[in-house]
C-alpha cells in the first residue's frame, strides 16, 4: 500500500514536471497522503493467543509441548513426557497422580509447582502429534 501511494505521488510529481504545472495545480492532483487517509485496522486474535495470555509466564500442563519443560533441569524428556500422556489435570495436584512416578520425579515436579498452571485443553494446542514432537529443532 505505502509502495503504491509513493509511486502515484511520483507519478504526479513526473506528469506536473513533464506538463509544465505550477507547484498549486501539482498538489491539486496528488493523492491523499497517508495520514489523511482513513485506515482501518483489524485485531486478529485466536486462540493460542487468548490462551498464551490468559496463563502468563506459567506452564500449562494441559496445553505445552514437551519441549516447553526444558526450561525445568531434571523434567525433560522423561518426566515431561509422563506429564504430558496422563494429561489432561483439573488442577497442578493431579499431576502427582501420575502411575509410576518415582519419589524423585515427584520432588521434582513438587520444586516446580509453583511454575505450572492448568486450563482447559484447547485443540489449537493438542491436536495431532505437536504436544510431542512439534517439529522445531
Amino acid at each position: 500500500m505505502k509502495f503504491l501511494i509513493r509511486l502515484s505521488a511520483a507519478l504526479v510529481f513526473g506528469m506536473s514536471l513533464v506538463l509544465g504545472l505550477g507547484s498549486a495545480q501539482a498538489q491539486a492532483l496528488s493523492l491523499p497522503t497517508l495520514t489523511q487517509a482513513p485506515m482501518v485496522l483489524a485485531e486478529f486474535t485466536n486462540a493460542a493467543d487468548a490462551k498464551l495470555g490468559e496463563i502468563g509466564d506459567k506452564l500449562d500442563l494441559n496445553n505445552s509441548a514437551v519441549r516447553l519443560f526444558r526450561r525445568f533441569p531434571g523434567m525433560f524428556p522423561t518426566l515431561a513426557g509422563k506429564v504430558i500422556q496422563n494429561a489432561p489435570y483439573q488442577s497442578v495436584d493431579d499431576v502427582f497422580n501420575i502411575p509410576d512416578l518415582s519419589d524423585n520425579q515427584k520432588a521434582t515436579l513438587a520444586k516446580y509447582k509453583d511454575q505450572f498452571t492448568t486450563t482447559a485443553p484447547s485443540n489449537a494446542f493438542t491436536s495431532g502429534f505437536d504436544r510431542f514432537n512439534n517439529g522445531v529443532y
